[in-house]
């Protein structure tokens, strides 16, 4: 079991650190030049390596991942304190809202919330990304908290006089905790493909921003004369995505989180 957090938490580092292995960026070269042991990937039509213009792109997409996915895992612990309180229309609204948006399809809202946020300037996969780690990640949790609250030992607290925060932070977040650190490889894998399919899409909100799916689109189109620009991102992309599923404790994931 450890050895498997060890490999899923490592693999999502490991993605997250790619991007500060980048060669300087400080020296320009012809366009596109065919890689070479200088150039692993070549430069592009402005004369930058393309190494390092394709690891800084992936890490900018992962970092919108990972931000989207730690808003998610904050929301699902707020929603599973709303759960918590003893009245009963707070509960019932927020797992019909969970529920209803568990049924509108990711792509869509992501879709969504990239449009809403175009305008402002920033990157709207970011709320986008996040509403679907929370919905994901409640509806993974919510059962299994409602099991531990009957547990013996659970209902024993109330008898012994503890306050609902502390039974919340010894009896409630530790198994949440660890259970979101199982489910962070595959959850990672799952929204860095969706940013990256809307970004390939032209969906990307935020100006200038570059990310590895507009890299794979804008190396497309040269597909004839420069081949690396195109598949030099996709073969990183599908690494990472490899690397991530290899982690993404997919049997620890079936089993209960608490």
């Amino acid at each position: 079991m450890i050895r498997r957090v060890l490999l899923g938490a490592g693999g999502a580092l490991l993605s997250l650190g790619l991007f500060a292995a980048a060669p300087d960026p400080s020296g320009l070269y012809p366009s596109l030049i065919p890689p070479s042991w200088r150039l692993p990937l070549g430069s592009d039509l402005l004369g930058r390596d393309y190494l390092h213009v394709t690891l800084i792109a992936l890490g900018r997409t992962l970092s919108d991942v990972l931000l989207a996915y730690l808003l998610g895992v904050f929301a699902t612990l707020i929603s599973l304190v709303v759960t918590g309180l003893p009245w009963a229309r707070p509960r019932h609204a927020m797992r019909v809202f969970v529920v209803v948006g568990t049924a509108v399809p990711p792509l869509f809202l992501a879709l969504l919330f990239s449009r809403l946020f175009a305008e402002n300037g920033i990157s709207g996969f970011v709320p986008g990304l996040a509403l679907i780690a929370w919905f994901r990640l409640f509806k993974l949790l919510d059962s299994d908290v409602q099991q531990l609250r009957v547990q013996p030992y659970y209902t024993m607290t109330k008898a012994l006089g503890l306050s609902p925060s502390r039974v919340f932070t010894h009896y409630v977040l530790p198994p949440v905790g660890r259970a979101a650190l199982r489910y962070l490889p595959l959850e990672m894998m799952e929204l860095t493909a969706l940013h990256a399919t809307l970004s390939f899409f032209g969906m990307e909100s935020a100006e200038g921003a570059e990310s590895i799916g507009r890299l794979i689109a804008t190396g497309r189109g040269f597909l004839d004369t420069a081949p690396w620009m195109f598949w030099g991102p996709v073969l990183l992309l599908a690494g990472v995505l490899f690397a991530l599923r290899h982690g993404s404790l997919s049997k620890a994931a079936s089993q209960p989180a608490v």
